[in-house]
């Protein structure tokens, strides 16, 4: 009950703020008061009849292959521009849907994506269709396969804004796509959710916020049949094949507690966390909500999660949340096939997001697009998108090999799970190590699903790069990652014998540098352990402790934020109970 309070509160004081900026009748990303007080609105007849619902149903994960990303032309011009610039980048990668009230915002939507030069004439679909909001992340359908790779159908969960044309608007792409679709509109079944606050990995497993069990209840603002939080794991099994359904605390800044503002899957493997200085606004929940995950959950394969870490910058006065900042985000970004759409603020902070994102993300093409207009309504570019998968899927899933410390001339085992509709007819690694120039590739072999091989013969102390390519047996091809060859794997071979723990051999870099806002500090540990990371003055003086305590194996990402200093020089200072290694960086 306290946090539905504090949220009409924050409900009620940013509606105000909304109206104040000339935003007036745009839906913003939570309920307004209007929508608060009025009776719920069900589902047009019509639009009530859904497919029966099959066993076997697997959720697709976001970096799956697309055949289309939709998107509904609203909100202010801001906005539009926007939702153009997406288009701009999507289309080159697959076909943007874009619903549109009628004939007359089809118009001036075409009119905003020529001004914007976007080439409409290819790769973009028109569908009139009536929706309340922008949205479309939280409403939109959601991909689901059964048997993992067969018939792709949509799921659409109630919505949880009184917003009738949103809640039934992915009917409209059900139908033009010719894919089933299916609702949680039916007691015991009746589930309200959103899409911002889930995110899977295509392989069971799902992650979401707590505010998926309040939603469920009579605290609800959406009145459905209370519900456990086992209830919904059994629906959520039953209508997206989730066995694993991890729940996080809420955030105390974020007020509309969805998942996709300060966290992501980027694989099966990693997660991409939002990052404030010490202390600041969201900061300490998300970090207890990451070693909650950590602590209590592996990865499919039994490892523990890699953890990427993104600054959350402030906005334009220098203000975080916690002052009444807005909440920027960069992990509110979408994939599009070989593209990933960010949302940009400040190039000063934009820059160092960008290299963090290319460097965990390998061959992907990172797109920013301008989100000032847009973050204040507590949303970016995940919330206006939503992906549809292609409807058959070469599915690739991988175990990434990792670096092998005492390595003497052993074959090293890879596999991978493998499945298309029509079966497959190949698959191959294309591997390549740090004394080679060209990829060149050895076949694995098939057991149903199940493919593997060896690794042979690599030379010692080199650093292997690799990449998956198959074949279905009616000659569709793909690779994983999905941007190999400018993508691949990784890991490192040594033997064990000339380990060093001086910290000048692991690659430290400080980005930017001279340094004015969000500075990073990026290095690669060679074996977990403690580390101290400390600021300088000219004379010799601590200024500020960045780091203190354990630290995970592999490249590192700490930040400072340099507007906290006078313009000058400083040192940075890394040392482990070994060796220690110091760096200048210039403040202006």
């Amino acid at each position: 009950m306290k946090s539905t309070l504090n949220f009409l509160f924050f409900t009620f004081i940013t509606f105000s703020l909304f109206a104040q900026n000339g935003d007036k009748g745009v839906l913003p990303n939570y309920p307004t008061l209007k929508e608060l007080h009025a009776p719920y609105e069900t589902f047009a007849e019509e639009d009530a009849s859904s497919a029966p619902l099959p066993k076997n149903l697997r959720s697709m994960a976001e970096w799956e292959e697309l055949q289309g990303l939709t998107i509904a032309w609203q909100g202010t011009s801001g906005h539009k521009v926007i939702l153009a610039q997406i288009t701009k980048a999507a289309r080159l990668e697959t076909n943007v849907l874009i619903l549109c009230n009628d004939s007359i915002v089809l118009k001036s939507c075409k009119s905003v994506l020529s001004s914007q030069n976007v080439d409409y004439s290819s790769n973009v679909t028109f569908i009139i269709r009536p929706t309340d909001s922008i949205w479309i992340r939280d409403y939109g359908g959601n991909p689901v396969y059964q048997n993992d790779v067969d018939t792709l159908g949509l799921v659409d969960w109630i919505y949880n804004r009184n917003r009738p044309n949103d809640n039934t608007s992915p009917i409209a792409v059900a139908k033009y796509l010719q894919m089933p679709y299916y609702q949680t509109i039916t007691k015991p079944d009746d589930l309200v959710h959103t899409g911002g606050n889930f995110m899977s990995d295509g392989l069971g497993n799902a992650f979401s916020s707590k505010l998926v069990l309040e939603e469920n209840t009579p605290a609800g603002a959406i009145k459905v049949s209370t519900k456990t939080e086992g209830q919904i794991d059994s629906i959520m099994q039953k209508y997206m094949g989730i066995n694993r359904y991890t729940k996080m605390d809420v955030l105390p800044f974020d007020a509309i507690h969805h998942i996709d503002m300060h966290t992501k899957l980027l694989d099966e493997e990693t997660l991409l966390m939002a990052e404030y200085p010490t202390g600041v606004a969201d900061g300490p929940q998300i970090e207890a909500n990451l070693q909650y995950v950590l602590n209590n959950f592996k990865t499919p394969y039994g490892k523990p999660y890699k953890v990427v870490r993104i600054l959350s910058p402030p906005d334009a006065t220098g203000k975080y949340p916690n002052t009444k900042g807005q909440y920027r985000t960069y992990s509110n970004m979408v994939f599009v096939n070989k593209t990933v759409i960010v949302p940009f603020y400040e190039t000063k902070y934009d820059t160092t997001a960008k290299k963090i994102l290319e460097k965990a993300m390998p061959g992907y093409k990172i797109v920013g697009v301008d989100c000032n207009s847009i973050i204040g309504s507590l949303g970016a570019i995940h919330c206006i998108t939503k992906e549809v998968g292609v409807k058959e899927p070469l599915w690739i899933t991988h175990e990434k090999k990792t670096d092998i410390a005492d390595y003497n001339g052993q074959k090293i085992p890879v596999s991978a799970r493998i499945q298309h509709i029509k079966g497959i007819k190949n698959a191959k690694i294309w591997y390549k190590t740090s004394t080679e120039q060209n990829f060149q590739s050895f076949d694995l072999a098939g057991n149903g699903n199940s493919w593997s091989g060896s690794f042979s013969n690599l030379p010692n102390n080199s650093i292997v790069q690799y990449y998956i390519e198959s074949e279905a047996n009616n000659g569709k091809k793909i690779t994983r990652p999905i941007t190999a060859p400018e993508g691949f794997y990784s890991f490192k071979l040594s033997n064990g014998i000339s380990q060093t723990t001086d910290l000048q051999l692991n690659n430290l870099k400080i980005y930017p540098n001279p340094a004015r806002a969000i500075t990073c500090i990026e290095f690669e540990n060679p074996n977990k352990g403690e580390f101290n990371i400390s600021i300088f003055d000219v004379l010799g003086k601590k200024i500020n402790t960045i780091h203190q305590g354990e630290t995970e194996q592999g490249v590192q990402h700490f930040f400072f934020n340099a507007a906290d200093y006078a313009k000058g020089f400083y040192f940075i200072k890394i040392k482990n109970k070994d060796s220690e290694v110091v760096r200048k960086v210039v403040v202006e």
